[in-house]
């Protein structure tokens, strides 16, 4: 499909709807490096033992001739993603994409990541000082399917008085569908670009945790674990971090003799009555 033919200067849902519906999503073709380079939120993998390309959730096929035979080199979205219906007047089958209600616990309707908390703080005023609401939608194929995938994580933001787009919000990984529906947009509807494509500083926290043996006679592990306690205070479960440190007695390792050296993982749980084990990381 070439870009002289899709919409831009989009303001309102409607128009948004129509570039959706107008589009010949079944006819766009895709190299294998935008596949893979393009659609990095559904994993898409090329086997090149198979020569097949695979994504996590089958957005993307290679394309296939009238007579199946497959097409080299040629990918495409898979149809069986999109809603199907019949056009009677036409006597055809269509397959459509459209813009759905944005499910919120995709978001956590109350997390810091939540829709909500994505839409400017000025917006919010403004919608509030007008007595006005916003919805928020999203690009669907066809809701039956049980593992139906999303085809991009970008959410539009809508005035439900107006139907004027308020703002987008943009996926990093959605390259390809950013570039698309961007250029199609009016310039001035707000958006996260600017902020995804900034780097932040991020305050990381690193914890170091060491572990050493303590031999304890005890009738059960648990009473182990008591008298421990008891006789040493300085092995006192504490519930949250103090300080950055973080004790606790583990389940009895029979096994250990001496602690693990270099990188390794401990399990202290208890599966099945079988003591947990330190494990050398390879």
């Amino acid at each position: 499909m070439k870009r002289d033919n899709v919409m831009s200067n989009i303001k309102k849902i409607n128009e948004l709807r129509k570039l959706i519906k107008e589009t010949k999503w079944l006819d766009i073709n895709l190299t294998k490096e935008q596949a893979l380079s393009e659609f990095k939120g559904h994993s898409v993998s090329y086997d090149e033992e198979k020569n097949k390309l695979t994504s996590s959730d089958q957005i993307i096929m290679s394309k296939v001739d009238e007579n199946g035979v497959v097409i080299k080199g040629s990918y495409g979205f898979y149809k069986r993603n999109f809603k199907k219906s019949i056009n009677k007047k036409k006597g055809i089958l269509t397959w459509a994409l459209g813009l759905s209600q944005t499910k919120n616990a995709r978001y956590g309707y109350y997390s810091y990541g939540s829709l909500r908390n994505m839409l400017p703080e000025k917006l919010k005023v403004q919608l509030e000082k007008n007595e006005q609401t916003y919805s928020t939608v999203e690009l669907r194929g066809d809701w039956s399917r049980y593992n139906q995938p999303h085809f991009t994580n970008m959410v539009v933001f809508v005035n439900d008085f107006t139907d004027e787009i308020l703002y987008v919000k943009y996926a990093m990984e959605d390259v390809w569908f950013n570039n698309f529906f961007r250029n199609c947009f009016e310039k001035s509807i707000q958006n996260n670009w600017e902020d995804l494509h900034t780097e932040k500083q991020f305050n990381l926290i690193y914890e170091q945790r060491t572990y050493k043996i303590v031999p304890m006679t005890a009738l059960t592990n648990q009473l182990a674990q008591e008298k421990a306690v008891k006789e040493m205070p300085e092995l006192e479960w504490k519930s949250g971090r103090n300080n950055g440190d973080y004790n606790y007695v583990g389940v009895a390792r029979d096994d250990i003799t001496e602690t693990p050296k270099g990188d390794f993982l401990v399990d202290t749980h208890n599966w099945n009555g079988r003591n947990g084990i330190a494990k050398k990381l390879d």
